[in-house]
């Protein structure tokens, strides 16, 4: 038995459809997707109207009747692309479906064909309306689930979760455009104080306010986060660090100047931010790396003075620059040391990048030989290594240390020499580094040399490693005004420090403001 024509085309047809539909099942819209369908999509499902008509229309010419498969085009739209392309597709299949019984139209007797298609076309829109209504409810519903999910309840601020998501997406962007992606991390100073003083539901009103406060602020295209407690992240697309710090600083301002309840119990009467900035391509190579960079950069403007926003920048990047591939042993060296020390004290990390900007000025300032200067760079990057050999338990403790501490503390100078010793290419620091905390007078440590006895990278060290100890904040006591430290220094010439050191300190002291405040 044989399969006449009609029926054979149809069931060629009814494959060819199946076959569309399959083959093109990755180019159209997704149910859970909120934006409107993509060009290709939509060609995908006229395509599939076009044939339906062509087999429908083939079918009449040989006697048969296929109508039915107008259903075809229009669940495809009502599912892939919701009510409203159901409804658009069902009109269009109705067209078709009716125009013929009308040019036969007899005003004689019943014409049951249009009676059929008319209930038909009555069918097709029902089915189109319910079903693309159906998902519609179910794709809102699954939006507003996926929202809630990354959503922070507190701030209405995008969570942590997504905060990552949106990263790897920026940053794989950001990589193929061969554009700029920044990174903001905020964290509230004095959190902790706010909360002691006034209670956590008070905390959670000043953290729900700060999050209105960036969720204004930011640009269109941005995305702002709760990244923890009292921290918060913004990744801002196309920007680059200097675009990002305007945005970063208009943030800062609008919480500095906002009156929240309680800020006289701050330490500066007002509620603030620390802000940190990094930038892909300029400051990492990595989505991570980016965050330890923004991080770093955080943790700089809090250990300074707080209530400000840093550009991520690193003496070691500086020093990676100034060598060239012969040195390549020795920067490799000295981001080993680094990653081991910064995994102890991140506080040491950041006193020491600063400690070789003002050591460099010094430097420039007594016109030392270009050998001696770079000498001193290195030496004041890594003059606290030994403390690599102390706990961290004891690096991070708030309390005065006791005799047997002290005496322990006393001896980094000493492990930071012998480390460096081991290394060749850093033999001329050892002398420097063992030196750097003996006095002018004698009574310093490790070995009581006094005077010029002391190598002069090692006395202009004392200098600048106290005044940045007294101008930075420390687990056990606030930074020191900028005219008190000025003054223990002019105190200490002579006993602790070198005269001459003090003066070319002084001479010099407009430079290390502006690098203490930028």
């Amino acid at each position: 038995m044989y399969l006449n024509y009609p029926v054979s085309g149809f069931i060629l047809g009814a494959f060819a459809l199946a076959g569309i539909i399959y083959l093109t099942k990755d180019y159209v819209t997704v149910l859970t997707s909120s934006e409107p369908p993509r060009t290709i999509s939509l060609l995908i499902s006229f395509l599939i109207w076009a044939f339906t008509i062509a087999i429908v229309l083939i079918s009449d010419l040989h006697g048969s009747s296929f109508k039915v498969l107008y259903f075809v085009p229009v669940i495809y739209a009502a599912i892939n692309h919701g009510q409203k392309y159901g409804l658009i597709f069902s009109l269009l299949c109705v067209i078709p479906l009716i125009i013929p019984d009308l040019l036969h139209y007899s005003p004689e007797g019943v014409n049951k064909a249009l009676e059929a298609d008319l209930v038909l076309s009555l069918i097709i829109f029902l089915a189109a309306w319910l079903i693309g209504g159906f998902l519609d409810i179910e794709r809102e519903t699954i939006k507003k689930l996926a929202d809630m999910a990354n959503r922070d309840d507190l701030t209405g601020l995008w969570n942590k979760r997504y905060f990552y998501y949106a990263l790897e997406d920026m940053f794989t962007q950001a990589k193929k455009e061969n554009s700029n992606l920044s990174l903001v991390l905020a964290d509230v100073d004095y959190f902790k104080t706010y909360n002691d003083a006034l209670g956590h539901l008070e905390g959670d009103k000043v953290l729900k306010k700060i999050g209105e406060i960036i969720g204004r602020e930011v640009p269109a295209g941005a995305v702002a986060a709760r990244y923890g407690g009292e921290e918060f992240s913004v990744l801002l697309p196309g920007y680059s660090s200097q675009q990002a710090l305007a945005v970063a600083e208009q943030i800062r301002k609008e919480v500095e100047n906002y009156p929240f309840f309680g800020k006289e119990y701050q330490p500066a009467q007002k509620i603030t931010l620390s802000l940190g900035i990094a930038t892909y391509p300029v400051h990492a190579k990595t989505s991570m790396e980016l965050i330890r960079r923004a991080d770093d950069a955080l943790f700089r403007a809090k250990s300074v003075r707080k209530n400000r926003t840093e550009i991520y920048f690193s003496v070691l990047d500086e020093l990676c620059a100034a060598y060239n591939s012969t040195g390549e042993d020795l920067l490799s060296t000295l981001k080993t040391l680094l990653s081991i020390i910064q995994a102890k004290d991140r506080y040491t990390r950041g006193h020491s990048e600063r400690v070789t900007e003002y050591a460099v000025v010094v430097g420039e300032y007594l016109k030392l030989p270009g050998e001696e200067l770079n000498t001193l760079r290195l030496s004041a990057f890594l003059h606290d290594i030994g403390k690599i050999e102390i706990e961290r338990e004891l690096l991070n403790n708030p309390l005065p240390l006791n005799e047997e501490e002290r005496l322990l503390f006393q001896q980094h100078p000493v492990w930071g020499a012998e480390i460096i010793r081991s290394v060749p290419l850093l033999g001329k620091c050892t002398p420097i580094i063992l030196a750097h905390h003996e006095n002018f007078d004698g009574s310093g440590y490790p070995c009581g040399l006094k005077g010029e006895a002391i190598p002069l990278g090692a006395r202009i060290l004392r200098v600048v490693d106290s005044f940045d100890a007294m101008a930075t904040n420390r687990p056990y006591r606030r930074a020191l005004t900028v005219s008190r430290c000025l003054e223990e220094l002019r105190r200490g010439a002579g006993t602790l420090y070198d005269p001459e050191i003090v003066t070319a300190f002084l001479n010099v002291s407009e430079r290390i403001f502006q690098l203490l405040a930028s």
